[in-house]
């Protein structure tokens, strides 16, 4: 709940911890499948690790960090939303991971601050809302609300604040 607040409020901002909440989301969502071996102590571990590795990255790195946890995150929300086209099946999964990561990431590449700033908005809000353990439709109406308030949040305080600051 608090990566996905931090996202939702401070995604463009703060995008290192964009990256990090991206890697420790993704390390818990899909460590285990990929890792079915490991205790969910471990799991937890690798995922703290991912994101840490993914946040000093980013610093580092600022554009390609971004543009790779974009693909990721583009990636998991396309597997979310997979069954509504009629992707059920585990290789369309897949496919729909690799389509949103590939889409997000070349959207990044192009127009990098407002992407960020819609892409962190919806990570945080599908973060905090699946954290809820609601039904479905209360899901949904959370999930849109809190993206609302990502987008108007993260583009009052982006980069027109910033020059009028300067002056």
């Amino acid at each position: 709940m608090i990566a996905g607040l931090l996202l939702v409020l401070f995604g463009r901002r703060l995008f290192w911890i964009f990256v990090g909440a991206v890697g420790f989301f993704a390390g818990l969502r899909y460590g285990g499948i990929v890792f079915s071996d490991l205790g969910e102590g471990t799991l937890i571990l690798l995922s703290l690790a991912l994101g840490v590795v993914g946040a000093l990255l980013a610093i580092v790195l600022q554009r390609v960090a971004v543009m790779l946890a974009g693909g990721v995150a583009g990636g998991i929300l396309a597997v979310r939303l997979a069954p509504l086209i009629g992707l059920h099946t585990e290789a369309g999964q897949w496919m729909a991971f690799v389509v949103g990561a590939a889409l997000v990431a070349v959207v990044l590449s192009v127009i990098f601050d407002p992407a960020l700033i819609v892409l962190s908005a919806l990570m945080g809000a599908y973060m905090m809302a699946e954290a809820m353990n609601v039904a479905p439709s209360v899901e949904f109406v959370a999930l849109v609300i809190l993206f609302g308030v990502g987008l108007f949040v993260q583009t009052k305080t982006g980069p027109a604040l910033d020059r009028l600051r300067r002056r």
